[in-house]
Formats: structure tokens, sequence, C-alpha cells
């Protein structure tokens, strides 16, 4: 029926860990509406797996969540952590202030008995069905929240202040408004300084968003596969034959950029197109993403980055240096110098992988490239990333397409360090001839195929299905991978 709530957050800091909130909920619907508001605060739970001391043991005892002395019309909790020390969470004019412990209901979901008398899902249950036992009535715990009721009109708005801040505040909420503003200004100053001029409002408009969503889907990526495969010590498994069994080398404790919180923690090639972007706000960050997937930790010894969460054995397009490429230009553009350091170092990185994509993906030795799933086209006749029925295996165009691109961006990064290093030159020059050998292998130029994967009647190209006896069949199925070597 078109009725429901739109909710906004925005968030303003006073300070590096003291922070703003501001909640605005406006009733989109036709009639009067009650809303129940819970602003949330918890502790992550690593003591039910078996980390007391935490994951880096560096906890020294249970966080804990508590209710202090309101002020006047502001609610108060006390936010301990032993290694983070002490925080505050202000809310204002809330009803109450509610606690349980950051727990799974057990009971519930396996019908096993519960850790904890009081369990994640009670606030749930004291809303919706009024079981006031649900929270801990000594008003602690490793999980609060504040509660709101209001009824709204149709289109009516109403909006709620909170702060969490390490200091202790008497009037928390005082210069609350003036900080919005003079932070509202400071955004629009920052992005007049990255957003070039001479766009049109619209175009402004959308650019914005997306700088913003870059910056906003920054997302923490805890993933450790040699402590994964053994399990945790209350939950102890043995996953000696699952995915990404080949990386046990990997291990993450690091922000990524995101396109969305909902996605992958970062599919590799995707965080290459979102890094260039980020480049324009925060060049150093991009940087570091960068350097984060050609770390030791992260790219296979044999050169191959990790494709995503998912299968990191997987094969995804070869974009990366593209974007380092672009990001040492950008750079240049507002600075005046790009970051040689960054793109030489970069440069050797990518050599590793540049040499497993060769070793690994051209299995005839004619630079006709198979890979993996490469991005740009869903719907294929087949699974790209699974054996194919009977043997045999795809010599796909669009992933000859993209080794040509990564021979030409890698010999645009040697000519640019050759610039002030001539050794980068021969290399530069190698590049440049794997690129053509690329290029007649396309088309068959030189006759040494049995097939060619450009069809001159047809101004197209094809994929090529080769069988384990040799044989040939062109796949004459038009789709956007087909017109990707023209990018070239």
């Amino acid at each position: 029926d078109n009725r429901y709530f739109d909710v906004m957050v925005e968030y303003a800091k006073v300070d590096t860990n003291d922070i703003l909130v501001l909640v605005t909920v406006v009733n989109r619907g036709d009639r009067k509406a009650p809303l129940f508001l819970l602003p949330t605060l918890w502790f992550r739970n690593t003591w039910s797996w078996g980390y007391p001391a935490g994951p880096r043991e560096d906890v020294e005892e249970r966080p804990l969540l508590r209710q202090i002395d309101s002020t006047g019309n502001v609610k108060v909790a006390e936010v301990w952590h032993p290694a983070e020390g002490t925080y505050y969470l202000y809310a204002e004019h809330a009803a109450e202030l509610l606690f349980t412990e950051n727990n799974t209901n057990a009971q519930r979901l396996y019908g096993l008995p519960n850790e904890t008398q009081y369990v994640k899902d009670a606030f749930h249950r004291y809303v919706v069905d009024g079981d006031r036992t649900s929270v801990n009535p000594g008003q602690e715990g490793t999980k609060c929240a504040a509660t709101y009721y209001r009824a709204l009109d149709p289109g009516e708005e109403v909006s709620i202040r909170l702060r969490i801040s390490p200091k202790e505040y008497s009037r928390p909420f005082a210069n609350f408004n003036t900080i919005f503003q003079q932070r509202w200004s400071e955004t629009q100053e920052f992005y007049s300084t990255v957003q070039r001029p001479g766009l049109s409002e619209d175009s402004w408009g959308i650019q914005r968003q997306a700088l913003a969503g870059l910056l906003w889907s920054k997302q923490f990526y805890y993933l450790d596969l040699p402590q994964w495969f053994i399990g945790d010590p209350v939950h102890p498994v043995q996953r000696k034959y699952a995915r990404n069994d080949r990386w046990l080398h990997y291990s993450s404790h690091d922000i990524f950029s995101m396109p969305d919180k909902w996605e992958y923690p970062y599919p590799t090639w995707e965080t290459a197109f979102q890094i260039v972007p980020m480049a324009l706000m925060d060049a150093h960050y991009a940087k570091q993403q960068l350097r984060l997937l050609t770390r030791e930790r992260s790219m296979h010894p044999n050169g191959q980055f990790p494709a995503y969460e998912w299968d990191f054995h997987d094969v995804n397009p070869p974009v990366h240096a593209w974007a380092a490429l672009r990001i040492y230009q950008l750079e240049a553009e507002k600075k005046g110098q790009g970051d040689r350091q960054f793109l030489e170092e970069i440069f050797h990185k990518l050599m590793l992988n540049y040499a497993w994509w060769i070793n690994r993906t051209d299995r005839s030795g004619n630079d006709v490239f198979s890979g993996g799933f490469l991005g740009l086209d869903n719907i294929s006749l087949f699974d790209r990333t699974s054996p194919l029925p009977g043997g045999g295996y795809l010599e796909q165009a669009d992933s000859i397409f993209w080794m040509g691109f990564y021979a030409i961006e890698m010999m645009k990064i040697a000519l640019e360090l050759a610039r002030e290093n001539p050794t980068y030159e021969e290399l530069a020059a190698r590049f440049y001839d794997h690129f053509l050998h690329i290029a007649e292998a396309m088309t068959n130029a030189r006759g040494q195929l049995q097939y060619a994967l450009w069809d001159e009647v047809d101004g197209f190209f094809y994929d090529a299905l080769r069988q384990p006896d040799g044989s040939i069949t062109q796949l004459r199925a038009r789709s956007i991978a087909g017109l990707m070597p023209l990018l070239a």
C-alpha cells in the first residue's frame, strides 16, 4: 500500500572519537502510524566462540555497557572496553535504555540451553511481544538500545539526537546543531575541491552521491584462513577439503572499499574500479588498497590474486595495472607529481601476476586465453568457472582482450618508469611485443591456428570450444563479450 517510514541517519564528528548522530524519520504513508525507534549499540561477540581475550588476544576482561545517572532529559550509558577504554552514549529524550547480552538465543534456534539469561533478540521480544522480562533489570550487558515511541501523521517528520564520546558532558547536545552545520559547510567545501567545474547539476549530484557511497561503504574484513580451517576453540571443525584450501597463506584484518555493504567483502577486480574514483578524494587510501591486494598475505605465491571470498581461486579480469596507472596520473594532476615509488612497487608485484596469467590461462601457447568468470557476460552458454561436460575448455574472446589490455597497461607503466630509469625501456618493448602476438592470435593473422575468434563476415569475435581430441567449435552466440576485443 506504499506505506513506509523513511529513515535517514547522519553522522558528524566533533573530534576523532567524538561522534554526533542525527536520526530523521518521515512517515511516507497516507495514514497515521506508530513508530518504535531503537538506536542500538553493542559489542561484537567473541567470547561465545572461545576467545575470551578477543581474536587478537588484547582483551583482558569482557566489555560492558551499563546505565549511569541521567543528565536532565538525556539518558546516559557507560561504554567500557578493556582495549579501547571508556566511552559514553548520550540519548536525548529517550524513554529508557534497554540492556541485554549479545548472545544468540540458542534455546529458540536450536533447542539448546542459553549461555546467559538475557539474549540478543530481547529488544524484539520487549517491543513486539511486550515481554518485559526479556531485558536485564540491572541495566547492564553487552548490547544496549535507547527507546523512542512516536505516532506520526502522514508526511510528519521526527528527529532524534545521540552522541557517543570518550568525554563526560553535563550538556552533551549544547553545540550539536552548530557542529552539524559546520561539518555540512566543510563537506561542501571538500567536494568543491574534488569535483571538476563545468559539470551539469545532475552530473554533479550523481558523482557526489557515488563518491559519498564509496566513503560510506568501507568495510572491515577479518579472515585468517588457517584459523578458519581449524575452527574456533568452542566450535572446532575440520575443513580439510573446503573452498580456498590452496590459500592457507591468506590473512586479512583490514579495511576494504566496497560498492555496497551487502556485497562480498571484496571482489578483487571490482576493488580496482572503486579505488580510481576514491583517488580523487584520498589517493593515499587508494594506493593502500592496491598494496593490500598485492602483499604476501593476500596474493598467492604463484602470483594469482584472490578473486572473491567464495572462491579465491577463480579468475577475474586483470584491471589492476590500469588502476595503478590511473591513480598515479590522478595524483600527478592534483599535486604536480605522481608517486613513482608506489608505481614501481606495484609494477613489480603486477609482473608476478602477469606471469601467472601467461603460464596459467594460455593453455595452448598460442596467446589464446581462457579464464573463469570475466565479469562482462553473466549469462553465458557455460558456467565458465567450472569444468565443461565431457572435458575441453573455452577459449574466450573477452579473456584475450583482457590480456591485451593488461599488456598495454603494463607497457604504459614501464614507459612512465623509464623516464627516470632506462632499464624499463626493454620491459616496455617486451609488453608491446606480447600485445602484438595477442592481437595476431585473435585474428589468426599468421594463419597458424585452425580457426580465428574474429569472423570477418559477421564483424564479430566469438568464443571457441576446444575439445579433448583437439577439434574446435566456434560458439556463434553474440554477447557483449564479443565486442570487448575492439576496446583494446
